[in-house]
Order: C-alpha cells, then sequence, then structure tokens
C-alpha cells in the first residue's frame, strides 16, 4: 500500500527493486476531484509503467477513478476527465492489460468490484469458466437475471447476468442487502419497484459464501428465489474455491 505523496514516491523508486518487483497485480487509485494533480498523477503512473519494463514485469493493473461521488458523478467536467484520464493511462500502459472502475466510498459496491476483478484476475482461467458455468446454471435455475456468488470478505468470486441492466440493479441493492443481513443474521428478500432481489448464505467446507440474486421478472415467486441451492458436485465445487482462494 504505497501512498500518493511527494516524499514518499521518489523513495519507491529509490528503492524500485524492492518495490516493483514480483508483481502480479498492482492497484493504481486516481483522485478524480483533484484536478490540480492529473499531471502529476500520468507521470507517476508513467514512471511505474517504465520501471516495470525496465524489470520484465507483467501485473494486471487496475485503475481506481475514485471519489466520483453520487452528487458529481453525472457532471460533464467529470466526464471529461474520466474519458481524457483514461485515453492517456491507456497510452502510457501499452500493451499491458488495464481495466478501469469510477469508485466512491458512498457506492461501496463500486469499490467492492473493481478490487474482486483485480482478484479474479489471479486465479486461473479455467476455474473462472468453470465457476461461470455454475452460475449460469444456478440462474437459469432459480429465475434470476443476475446473480452474484461473494465470500464473507466481501471479494466477488464470480457473476452472471443475463443483461447489463440487470448487473446494475443488483449492484446498486448489493449494500443494501448485505447492511440487513449483517443485523439479521438471516435469508434477505427485498421485493420493491417490481424488483425481487434476495441475499442468502451458504457453507462450502469451511468457507461461507453469499449468493445474491435479482429478477424483475412478476412471474418469479419468493418461493421460487429461495430454493435450496442445486449442490450434486458439492466437492467440485469445494475443489474450484480453494483453487481460488490459493491462487489470491
Amino acid at each position: 500500500d504505497l501512498g500518493g505523496q511527494e516524499q514518499y514516491i521518489t523513495e519507491y523508486f529509490e528503492k524500485k527493486e524492492f518495490i516493483f518487483m514480483d508483481l502480479s497485480l498492482l492497484f493504481f487509485v486516481i483522485d478524480m476531484q483533484d484536478e490540480m494533480r492529473y499531471d502529476s498523477v500520468l507521470s507517476y503512473f508513467e514512471k511505474i509503467i517504465s520501471v516495470l519494463r525496465e524489470y520484465n514485469q507483467s501485473p494486471n493493473i487496475v485503475v481506481f477513478m475514485h471519489k466520483i461521488d453520487p452528487d458529481i458523478e453525472h457532471n460533464s467536467n467529470i466526464q471529461l476527465f474520466v474519458k481524457d484520464i483514461t485515453k492517456k493511462v491507456k497510452k502510457l500502459a501499452g500493451d499491458f492489460n488495464v481495466a478501469f472502475f469510477q469508485t466512491s466510498i458512498f457506492k461501496r459496491w463500486t469499490i467492492i468490484s473493481a478490487f474482486s476483478y483485480g482478484i479474479r484476475t489471479l486465479s486461473a482461467k479455467k476455474s473462472l469458466i468453470k465457476l461461470s458455468d455454475y452460475l449460469e446454471g444456478w440462474a437459469n435455475y432459480f429465475g434470476a437475471t443476475s446473480l452474484l456468488l461473494m465470500s464473507s470478505d466481501d471479494i466477488i468470486i464470480g457473476d452472471f447476468s443475463k443483461d447489463d441492466k440487470s448487473a446494475t440493479i443488483l449492484n446498486q441493492y448489493l449494500n443494501e442487502l448485505l447492511k440487513i443481513y449483517s443485523v439479521s443474521r438471516k435469508p434477505v428478500v427485498l421485493r420493491m419497484n417490481g424488483d425481487l432481489l434476495t441475499l442468502n448464505s451458504f457453507d462450502v467446507g469451511k468457507l461461507t459464501l453469499f449468493l445474491i440474486k435479482y429478477t424483475n421478472n412478476p412471474q418469479i415467486t419468493e418461493k421460487d428465489f429461495t430454493k435450496p441451492i442445486p449442490l450434486e458436485k458439492s466437492n467440485e465445487f469445494e475443489d474450484l474455491l480453494l483453487n481460488f482462494f490459493q491462487k489470491v
């Protein structure tokens, strides 16, 4: 965890062979409300890329465009800054794998999503595909248009959505669902404005997981949505999860 103050940045590059070696994943956070520092932030990123190339490192890079809070997220200037920064970071990164997320502490799910994306890049692609197959099967079983699997420490292990709108709605309710569960410690069912969402916990081996589901199909009942999770191949699923967390 490296702070962005100038005096510390100088020290990082003086010890670059220790700081930037053996990297698999790099999170880079940009304060999108600090316009005066954009140039210095880009310069910092360019230096990091240069060092990574010098030491033949190729981590996945996740850029948090942070502090895009609800009261400014639709501001035209902020969105112009987002486009400009994205373009410049991509150019500096060259052939590095870079993903961008707009985040805010007032939208907890944006941070969870960004961090979890980075964590998932550490797992084997074959395991992720297999997990995705499980989630798609569960979505069809429950009649969900969006479904999300989380660990008890807020890491999104996998997700499945039949459309972008469903994914967005589920994510918007995620913080509320987790808050309710943290108080009740019981399965959560929310129905509002035609949307049906549920959150329930289940154990696989020693792991406690959350399955969050969403649908706006009026024909899907709460009974449909709260059926037991089908896990006929529980040993195979547990092995997939253990592989995921070992990579992490």
